[in-house]
């Protein structure tokens, strides 16, 4: 999570855009299934960090690597990539009435850079117990506002961003060191923009969490978009939402700061399905990635 003044590898970012932009919704219609007499059409980035969505016939049992997925009564349903995903997926789809059919379909590998970052507080680099226990309690806090199934169809429609005209000071998937110590990789999209700009939401939802001073996150927001997909936004100034508020693309959410672990004001965007951090920039539209 950066901000204006962190000296990033700037040449690795660029392979990895330049990897992005292979794939960026090259498969928007990803394939089609035979499934009997019907078909399976699958939509989404079929890349690791990306996502997949379709619809299977009414009643199916929908898995994808073994885990059983949410379909709602018409069968759609919606899957994360993880960071790793094996680059050839497998889904299983069992109808209410005939035997189970299984289908492969192949994932795009990612190169992930290694952003060093400096400056940063030596208690959010090595905290001591207590602010340990603290942020363990935040993060489950966290987990528990990603737990909700919704039907909100927001989860299949493309996203905009939450403030344009402002740099990518961190991009998705990249491990990090903090002040030369080796940390966790970062888990969404960082846009450096000044403390006090607007941040607007990028779909529909249903706020589920608008959390305060957290230890590592700041002030951070939890938005519902429907089929286990949700977004967070962190190190906010300030928060204009609430837990329960149901909101519209382009309501304004809150305000970018340097909350938490941050060292230069910057918004934090993370996508997540459920608990498994993806890519923000695959949900884009063109003219949205355009933008960055």
């Amino acid at each position: 999570m950066l901000g204006y003044k962190e000296n990033h590898e700037k040449k690795q970012l660029n392979i990895h855009a330049r990897t992005l932009k292979a794939f960026f919704f090259a498969a928007a219609l990803l394939c089609l299934l035979p499934f009997g007499a019907q078909a399976i059409e699958l939509k989404g980035a079929l890349t690791q960090g990306g996502y997949v969505f379709g619809k299977a016939p009414a009643g199916s049992e929908v898995y994808l690597e073994g885990k059983r997925l949410k379909t709602d009564a018409n069968g759609n349903f919606f899957a994360g990539l993880n960071r790793h995903f094996t680059t050839v997926g497998e889904l299983k789809i069992k109808p209410p009435k005939g035997e189970a059919e299984i289908y492969t379909f192949m994932v795009t590998p990612q190169d992930y850079p290694v952003q060093h970052i400096k400056g940063v507080s030596n208690k959010h680099v090595n905290p001591d117990p207590k602010q340990v226990e603290r942020s363990r309690k935040e993060a489950a806090a966290i987990r528990k506002s990603r737990s909700f199934f919704t039907e909100e169809p927001a989860a299949f429609k493309r996203f905009v961003l939450p403030i344009k005209g402002y740099p990518v000071s961190g991009v998705y998937g990249s491990s990090r060191t903090y002040n030369g110590e080796e940390r966790s990789w970062h888990k969404g999209l960082d846009l450096a923009a000044p403390s006090g700009t607007p941040i607007y939401a990028p779909a529909d939802g249903i706020v589920r969490a608008a959390l305060a001073d957290t230890f590592f996150n700041g002030n951070i927001i939890v938005v519902d978009h429907g089929y286990g997909l949700f977004s967070i936004y962190a190190h906010l100034r300030h928060m204009a939402v609430t837990e329960g508020t149901k909101i519209r693309q382009g309501d304004v959410l809150g305000e970018v700061g340097t909350t938490g672990r941050s060292t230069g004001p910057h918004l934090h965007w993370g996508l997540y399905w459920h608990n498994i951090a993806l890519d923000p920039k695959l949900f884009l539209t063109d003219n949205e990635r355009n933008e960055l």
